[in-house]
């Protein structure tokens, strides 16, 4: 069974909670704020590769723009926005986030080396200019894509 159907099938039940799971030495953590028969609301998705190579700057950025040519299937697209070579990271971001009243909704990644990734959504109010987390709205088809896209990411 593969990463993402695993995921779904701890779905099942719809209750909410946090989620853990490990499938050749990949692990993915996330909080299930509600789920169904078709979808679900997801936060602090996190996946680490336990056996991650050691990545120099140029690995880090081929690691994002893997990310970058395989998640195009979001509300919005995902465009890298920074490398952080001395530190070991690249940050990733919609580009532009999507507006909605005096809102902005956009999904941010964080690589980080050797081996971890971590995808959020926030919600930013231009009137207080603070960000909040808010959850993932995906379908279960969707969901299960991504995870097993971004494990993909991580090992190609």
């Amino acid at each position: 069974m593969r990463l993402g159907q695993r995921v779904i099938a701890a779905l099942e039940g719809g209750g909410g909670g946090e989620v853990a799971l490990e499938e050749d030495s990949l692990r993915v953590q996330f909080r299930v704020e509600v789920a169904d028969r078709v979808g679900c609301a997801v936060a602090g998705l996190r996946l680490e590769d336990l056996r991650a190579p050691a990545r120099d700057a140029d690995a880090l950025k081929a690691w994002a723009d893997r990310l970058t040519g395989r998640i195009t299937y979001l509300m919005e697209r995902v465009a890298v926005i920074e490398v952080d070579a001395a530190g070991g990271s690249a940050l990733l971001r919609i580009a532009p986030p999507g507006l909605r009243e005096e809102f902005r909704f956009y999904y941010e990644a964080v690589l980080r080396r050797p081996g971890t990734l971590t995808l959020t959504r926030y919600r930013y109010h231009n009137g207080d200019r603070e960000r909040t987390e808010v959850p993932c709205n995906l379908t279960l088809e969707v969901f299960e894509r991504l995870v097993d896209d971004l494990a993909k990411t991580m090992r190609e």
